[in-house]
């Protein structure tokens, strides 16, 4: 399974061997940490799910990963990369246009 993947709440489920609604409480708890894709699907990385099945009770229930906020702006710009770039190179082709006109 590749590394960088991120799985679907069904896979998820089948890789801890627990239900989806068990994984979407851990998620809601905080226990597990999951990305959400629209604010609709969750996904997670094999890594964090590896880490969870080898010491569930290491992350009680409440506690959030101390560098979420990291990981979420990294997703953010993973997931948004063509948006970002479509709007730098609009922006500097309005600057060229605008410049060559004055």
């Amino acid at each position: 399974m590749d590394e960088k993947r991120l799985l679907n709440i069904n896979e998820a489920a089948r890789f801890l061997d627990k239900s989806e609604k068990e994984i979407k409480k851990l998620v809601e708890n905080g226990a597990l940490p999951a990305y959400q894709i629209g604010g609709i699907h969750l996904r997670f990385r094999l890594e964090q799910l590896k880490e969870f099945q080898k010491s569930p009770e290491t992350l009680p229930v409440g506690s959030k990963s101390s560098n979420m906020a990291l990981d979420n702006i990294r997703d953010f710009f993973y997931f948004n990369d063509f948006y970002i770039m479509a709007v730098a190179i609009l922006a500097f082709l309005v600057f060229v246009i605008v410049k060559n006109i004055s």
